[in-house]
């Protein structure tokens, strides 16, 4: 798992993420470059990636555009946990309201604004 976490560092902190088929796959190019945020509803963080990666996969089968980051690849999260999230959603308005309903329907969940180390 420290290899995948390294990679997933290293390709942009995705280690996988939504797909259209609920497969997982590296979801680095749907992120911003250097410096740029996303918005995400940070549904849990975990010590340990394969939880994390049960959680996300639960996720996708109830529909959810769920996914996995090495929250070491992005600020403010704190570094040495997957964090499983719903997302991304654009920084607007709109974006917001379609978070902020996601993380009202997930408790403890919340919305994040993320950026690339």
């Amino acid at each position: 798992m420290a290899v995948l976490l390294f990679l997933a560092v290293m390709a942009g902190g995705a280690l996988f993420g939504p797909s259209s088929h609920g497969a997982s796959k590296p979801v680095a190019d749907a992120w911003p470059a250097l410096g740029r945020k996303a918005r995400i509803v940070q549904v849990s963080s975990h010590t340990d990636c394969g939880s994390a990666g049960v959680r996300a996969r639960a996720l996708r089968k109830q529909k959810y555009a769920a996914g996995v980051l090495a929250s070491a690849a992005y600020a403010p999260l704190r570094p040495g946990y997957c964090v499983v999230y719903v997302g991304p959603f654009p920084r607007s308005t709109a974006g917001t309201r379609s978070a902020t309903k996601i993380s009202d329907r997930l408790p403890g969940s919340k919305v994040r604004d993320v950026s690339a180390r």
